[in-house]
């Protein structure tokens, strides 16, 4: 379903660009000019709602710029530009560098970079600062509780993995035997220390804890940068065949029926048109109502351009 609205969308968003003129007169009249163009094309074949609606604005100011008499020949002659650059080589090269642009900020995490010793430190003396102050006010033993509750849940969550039911969703959170054995041991050995040296029995719960949250920052570092290149690669796998084939057909159902004769209601008092119709108001899609006014000739001479592409990719 994901996948048909984009192609619906990034197609409204290919015909709106049909609507303009290829002279950079009727470019500059709308406030775009080719590279523009270009870079709408490349950014709207695999996104979705918010620059189609852009798009969408300067087409209709670019359709209501013409004669109604050239319009359709301007959609077929911007058909032809942007039908020759998504299937050019240029706009792989282009699509390929927006795609990764778009993912250069994550970055897999050095759990050896010195930002992790700091961190480390950091929350270690915070820990430490948060026990002073309770020891004032006389809970100075509560970090006992707290480890108490940790071998609790680790020990808990180890019996759990023997049932295969819900072990797999605790593995993908990072959970296996081997390393809850080794959580539990490091505690259990803390907590030894408790009755004979408190205090050292609280720095190293401090060590300990600090160690793990920067440890599982790392990995949610980690987890998000495994994610987002598994998008990437997902993105740049495109095929345009056939994202442009299921666009087109999309398109060619949406804009069967536009009733282009549909009366309009005068302005309501935000300022917006409403149909006459309430059927249509109620029931027809936000691209169908988007195509009706971008007007006849230039939807009627989209859809003999998509009918004939179309013909062509298959």
């Amino acid at each position: 379903m994901l996948t048909m609205m984009k192609s619906k969308y990034f197609l409204i968003a290919a015909i709106a660009l049909l609507a303009f003129n290829s002279g950079d007169d009727v470019l500059t009249k709308v406030g775009t000019n080719p590279q523009l163009m270009k870079e709408r094309v490349v950014q709207n074949i695999n996104n979705n709602f918010s620059l189609s609606t852009v798009v969408y604005s300067l087409s209709v100011k670019a359709c209501k710029a013409l004669p109604v008499a050239e319009r359709a020949a301007a959609v077929k002659a911007v058909g032809d530009l942007v039908k020759a650059y998504i299937m050019s080589d240029a706009f792989s090269r282009d699509y390929e560098t927006y795609v990764r642009n778009q993912y250069a900020d994550y970055e897999k995490p050095n759990a050896n970079d010195p930002q992790w010793k700091e961190k480390e430190e950091n929350y270690r003396a915070e820990l430490v600062e948060s026990q002073q102050s309770m020891e004032k006010m006389g809970y100075g033993n509560m970090f006992k509780d707290n480890i108490d509750m940790q071998l609790g849940m680790y020990n808990g969550l180890l019996g759990s993995l023997n049932d295969e039911s819900i072990a797999e969703a605790y593995r993908k959170q990072g959970y296996t035997e081997e390393n809850l054995k080794a959580k539990i041991n490091d505690l259990e050995n803390i907590l030894a220390l408790y009755n004979t040296d408190k205090t050292e029995c609280f720095n190293q719960y401090a060590r300990y804890s600090a160690h793990e949250k920067v440890q599982l920052e790392i990995a949610d570092q980690e987890n998000r940068y495994t994610e987002m290149q598994k998008e990437m690669q997902e993105k740049l796998a495109l095929n345009k065949t056939q994202k442009v084939k299921a666009a087109l057909q999309e398109f060619l159902d949406i804009s069967a029926d536009v009733d282009f004769n549909a009366q309009l209601l005068p302005k309501n008092q935000y300022g917006l048109q409403q149909f006459s119709n309430p059927t249509y108001e109620r029931e027809k899609s936000r691209e169908w109502k988007m195509l009706f006014r971008a007007g006849k000739e230039p939807v009627m001479a989209a859809r003999t351009f998509a009918q004939n592409w179309l013909k062509e990719l298959n």
